[in-house]
């Protein structure tokens, strides 16, 4: 029969667990095919990570290096974010539910989990379960670990470590049976250990919340020092021994994270920028990412505060919490802050320069902020809730539904759908090495970067293929310096204009690449194009003759392009062109401008010359016919070696007679027209394009032998 304080200990934890449905439920009712879209997502390289760590696992290949990702450097992955505490789990589990699905429960059970640990660690402060839930709630879903769960940080969501760890010592501080003892300490040790699995920094937060809690304890328990001095070297042992022997200090000591050249320190302003505004102390939540809550200041600091000052008394607990609550306090509000014209400058400018400006995020110090701030709010409420009986009751509930409001749980969860497309099954079905290359090139760690495409990278879970494109939290400046000194990097990139004798340079070294590396596979990812440059890389692709025909996915938001050296599928041979639909960039080149209604009809407007790709079986005659109109006045355009007068009265039909023999290698038709105007030029306007004519659709029918002569 399970006790009844086994029955509130389930309660509580499915309690947190439904709150976290109820917030996450956007997301988690679509888990298969949905992502988090917060601020700052970056659900596609922490998904990657666990596909790599079973794709290295499975494939004899090193867990913490690898040139998967942002080719061709070999990184280390200590630097990164890879949070590899997960990795157990979700191997067993995404075989079952999916890696999306598996990765998005990661987050639900990382609110609930957080939540139960902290009503654990809280319930031996007050004898009112209700409290320690309210405290657990707070502590849990504070909104800057909403914010982290929006964006999918893995490394931040697992509040849990303090309260466990701090529970643990105080497990470890009780009197117990040496047999019990020794089993805490060891689960201690992996807890400690544990913390540093998930990410570097948490280490860091004990010794704001832990630490100054094991001192004390030390203080109050001095009579039996000895043992509990042992008890702790041997847990500080264990996670020595296993930080030392397994992960992360063999791998960080590869890397010489001193050198400024390398790894360049975060400057004043970034520091500014992510730190908690000290308006958030007193309930200011106009930012949305760093912010407290509007009640919860006054809830943990202000009411407790003031109530202490009063009555000059409490617990001498109290007293320590409060004081352990002021350094990490100090520390998220970043490195100085500016009232009126006073410039105050604040301890974490101190240890920004004692870490040598690796750690940039003062605002994360929220964390032990919040677990002190939350333990010493709940001993000054106990008593009080205890005295009032029914009352304090009937307001905890109240305060409890507050907390839920403010902080909006609410309030919709961002999410994204991410598309899943039968090209990338196919190649990961293919056994030969070879890179994959995104479009725009997005390269991107935690300093700085460059392009937008880098969510890309998560499109390597499916081909499992070496890709240039992703994010990595760190790398050294020097392997970012490689791609944003490159003119093929900025540009692919970019797509920005280039002057034509440097675009032959970016060619010669895009084909180097190509066959060095080699490249398989080009993609062009429209939803990260600007509209007005998507035509610079697919049209500069479409002409490249070592690539097989473009195909495009049935949302027509993905193009790519097969290497002829992977050998080309047959060719589809062309049969319409509906210019201006979705799908007919696979079949144009230069000289085109974006798609635009006319009346309905969907169309572009060509300069005076404009390349377009066709693909016909040889041997073979057909006729070309197509929807036309001149801007302005009527204008020449020579097709095939034919020329035709297009009207700009309205749209007309027109025809040619071509064959293979009159493409450019054997896929380009170049249609010159004789002039081109601009609007600006003629009206005024804020138009420069130069127009000659606008098309809408070509078709293209054989000849029978007869019609052919």
């Amino acid at each position: 029969m399970m006790s009844d304080r086994g029955r509130l200990a389930l309660l509580v934890l499915a309690a947190y667990a439904g709150l976290s449905f109820l917030m996450m439920g956007a997301l988690l009712v679509r888990a298969g095919n949905f992502v988090p879209d917060g601020p700052g997502t970056d659900y596609s390289h922490f998904i990657w990570n666990y596909w790599w760590m079973g794709y290295a696992l499975e494939n004899g290949l090193s867990l913490w290096q690898t040139d998967y990702v942002l080719y061709p450097h070999q990184h280390n992955l200590s630097l990164h974010t890879l949070t590899p505490l997960w990795f157990p789990a979700y191997a067993v589990t995404a075989p079952v539910f999916g890696q999306i699905a598996t990765a998005n429960l990661i987050l639900w059970v990382s609110f609930a989990l957080s939540g139960w640990a902290m009503w654990w660690w809280l319930r031996g402060y007050t004898t009112s379960a209700g409290l320690a839930f309210a405290g657990g709630l707070l502590y849990a879903f504070q909104p800057y670990v909403q914010v982290s769960a929006s964006a999918m940080h893995f490394n931040l969501v697992a509040l849990w470590w303090l309260p466990l760890i701090a529970c643990l010592w105080r497990e470890v501080v009780t009197p117990r049976l040496i047999k019990r003892r020794a089993v805490t300490v060891i689960l201690l040790g992996l807890a400690l250990w544990g913390s540093w699995l998930t990410d570097l920094q948490w280490p860091l937060f004990l010794a704001f919340t832990v630490v100054p809690y094991g001192l004390w304890t030390l203080w109050t328990h001095r009579h039996r020092i000895q043992p509990l001095l042992i008890a702790g070297f041997a847990s500080a042992g264990i996670m020595a021994a296993l930080a030392l022997l397994v992960w992360p200090l063999p791998q960080v000591g590869m890397t010489d994270t001193g050198d400024p050249f390398l790894f360049p320190p975060a400057g004043l302003q970034t520091i500014r920028d992510w730190a908690i505004p000290l308006s958030a102390l007193i309930g200011d939540r106009s930012d949305m990412i760093r912010r407290l809550g509007l009640t919860v200041p006054y809830l943990l600091f202000f009411i407790p505060l003031i109530g202490l000052l009063i009555w000059r008394r409490g617990r001498a607990a109290l007293w320590l919490w409060l004081a352990a609550t002021i350094p990490p306090t100090l520390l998220m509000l970043g490195a100085d802050v500016v009232i009126g014209e006073t410039v105050i400058r604040l301890p974490y400018s101190y240890l920004h320069d004692a870490l040598s400006g690796q750690f940039r995020t003062p605002e994360r110090f929220v964390f032990p902020a919040l677990f002190n701030a939350v333990t010493f709010a709940v001993l000054f409420w106990s008593p009080l809730v205890r005295r009032w009986q029914i009352v304090g009751r009937v307001a905890l509930v109240a305060v409890i539904f507050v907390l839920i409001a403010d902080l909006a749980l609410l309030r919709t969860f961002p999410t994204r759908e991410l598309r899943d497309y039968p090209i990338h099954h196919e190649i990961g079905d293919d056994p030969r090495e070879y890179v994959v290359l995104d479009l725009p090139l997005a390269v991107h760690y935690g300093w700085t970067g460059m392009g937008r495409g880098h969510h890309t990278q998560i499109y390597a879970i499916r081909h499992q293929k070496r890709v240039v494109n992703g994010f990595l939290a760190r790398m050294p400046y020097t392997y970012f310096a490689y791609y944003a000194d490159s003119p093929l990097f900025t540009w692919l990139a970019n797509g920005d204009d280039r002057p034509p004798e440097e675009m032959a340079r970016i060619q010669a070294q895009f084909d180097a690449y190509v066959d060095e590396w080699p490249v398989g596979y080009v993609f062009a990812h429209l939803e990260w194009m600007p509209p007005e440059r998507i035509l610079r890389w697919v049209g500069w692709m479409n002409a490249h003759p070592d690539f097989c025909q473009p195909r495009i996915s049935e949302d027509g938001l993905l193009i790519w392009w097969r290497h002829s050296a992977l050998d080309c599928p047959p060719v589809t041979v062309s049969a319409m062109i509906d210019i201006g639909a979705a799908d007919d960039w696979v079949h144009l080149g230069a000289g085109w401008h974006y798609a635009e209604s006319f009346g309905g009809r969907s169309a572009r407007w060509a300069e005076a010359d404009a390349d377009l790709y066709l693909h016909l079986a040889p041997d073979a005659a057909y006729r070309l016919t197509f929807s036309a109109v001149a801007f302005e006045r009527a204008r020449e355009v020579v097709i095939a070696g034919q020329t035709l007068t297009i009207t700009a009265d309205d749209w007309g039909e027109y025809s040619v007679d071509i064959r293979r023999d009159d493409l450019y290698e054997g896929r380009l038709l170049a249609i010159t027209h004789t002039s081109a105007d601009s609007p600006a030029a003629l009206f005024g306007s804020a138009d420069s394009r130069q127009l000659a004519a606008a098309y809408a659709r070509f078709d293209i029918v054989p000849l029978n032998a007869e019609e052919s002569r």
